[in-house]
């Protein structure tokens, strides 16, 4: 049968015994031909490869699933988009990388909140990636009854959890540094309230502290009113602290933040003269993204992932 016969065969959808008729060769032949399996010269690799090109065939999700055992969907899901000290802004871009690198490894991803993963609990995921930002974060125990899951665990007491603790004290300790590149002689650490005893953040800034022999300032923001600042400092770094709230605090207190070096790890500021007066440090969406699309492929494949690098960006710039 000519090329042109077998596309002209209506608008119906090639099937794999057109590509096996094309190709000439068996239906199962054809079958392991394009998964890749079964004892196969290449050039009959190649000439069902090329036919399956020639004549437009694609594989049915449905058909695939049955065929090998995957539906090659991944699902990324966290607690919820948002902190209460505002959107993470690193999600879009770390979505959006997922998605495209998981496309290099023909997976197919599904990115969504706690709450969409109820809803949607059935479909035929290979892969849950679950990201424990908060010690609140759970993950029903039937959703890891009924799939394979993969945990970003920043909270737990797992190897994993510990691994990416160190990397953030590791961050912090880095930032302490930057500020002191800057002339800072007595910076100020600024937390949410409930964080600042127990926060990793801390335990590297008293360290830091005590090899530098600098005092180290805790404050952590328990009211609407940013508590005072000691009349001595010259430098802030706040994590998951409203910029604007920040400034305009200070502002209150009759302090210029124009004249203080402040690095905050947070949501984005609104304000153009927060912009100007704060250094912006945040996750870098599209390397982690990268990553995380890669570690879920190991895992799909049955590869031995590697370990997760955080990465970061001081004003988009990597840090």
């Amino acid at each position: 049968m000519r090329d042109s016969e077998v596309m002209a065969e209506g608008k119906r959808r090639t099937k794999l015994a057109h590509v096996a008729v094309h190709s000439g060769v068996s239906l199962g032949t054809a079958s392991d031909a394009l998964r890749g399996k079964g004892r196969i010269s290449e050039e009959t690799r190649e000439r069902v490869l090329e036919s399956a090109r020639i004549l437009g065939y694609r594989p049915s999700a449905q058909a695939r699933t049955l065929a090998t055992g995957h539906s090659y969907i991944v699902a990324l899901v966290v607690h919820e988009h948002s902190t209460t000290a505002g959107p993470r802004i690193y999600w879009p871009k770390l979505q959006a990388e997922f998605t495209e690198r998981l496309l290099e490894h023909r997976l197919v991803a599904c990115t969504m909140a706690l709450a969409d993963l109820d809803r949607l609990d059935g479909l035929p995921f290979d892969l849950v990636v679950f990201a424990h930002l908060q010690s609140d974060d759970l993950l029903p125990q039937e959703v890891r009854s009924n799939y394979q899951v993969m945990d970003i665990d920043l909270a737990g007491d797992t190897t994993e959890a510990a691994s990416l603790r160190s990397q953030f004290s590791n961050l912090c300790e880095q930032t302490f540094e930057e500020l002191a590149k800057e002339g800072v002689k007595n910076p100020v650490l600024i937390l949410p309230a409930g964080t600042a005893v127990e926060h990793p953040a801390v335990e590297s800034f008293e360290a830091w502290c005590a090899a530098n022999e600098r005092q180290a300032n805790v404050i952590a923001a328990h009211s609407d009113v940013l508590p005072m600042i000691p009349s001595n400092v010259d430098g802030i770094f706040s994590i998951l602290i409203d910029p604007d709230w920040l400034v305009m605090g200070l502002k209150a207190q009759r302090i210029d933040p124009d004249l203080l070096s402040i690095i905050c790890l947070g949501p984005e500021p609104q304000r153009s003269e927060t912009a100007t007066a704060v250094a912006r440090l945040t996750i870098d969406g599209r390397a982690v993204g990268r990553q995380l699309a890669d570690l879920a492929a190991d895992h799909i494949h049955n590869r031995s992932p590697s370990q997760l690098e955080l990465a970061w960006l001081l004003d988009g710039k990597p840090f």
